[in-house]
């Protein structure tokens, strides 16, 4: 697999000095690839708490048009 580099650059202004400060860091594909995937693992596991909450809230008040609606959307987020 060909490497790839991605360069990131911070620029900050220093008051001391009335210029920029400027950081660059190289990171490599892989760095950037496992920081996604651990990205969209995250948001996969808060969306699915978020849909488990509302639809044990409309279990509760007995919303069943909501509870219908959440259950499609909760099909995305369960494997067989």
């Amino acid at each position: 697999m060909k490497k790839q580099k991605v360069c990131f650059t911070l620029h900050r202004y220093n008051q001391g000095y009335a210029k920029y400060i400027i950081a660059k860091r190289d990171y490599s594909f892989e760095d950037a690839l496992m920081a996604t995937l651990l990205l969209d693992e995250l948001a996969f596991h808060r969306n699915k708490q978020s849909i488990d909450q509302a639809i044990d809230e409309a279990i509760d008040f007995g919303d069943a048009a909501t509870f219908n609606e959440l259950a499609r959307t909760y099909r995305h987020y369960y494997l067989d």
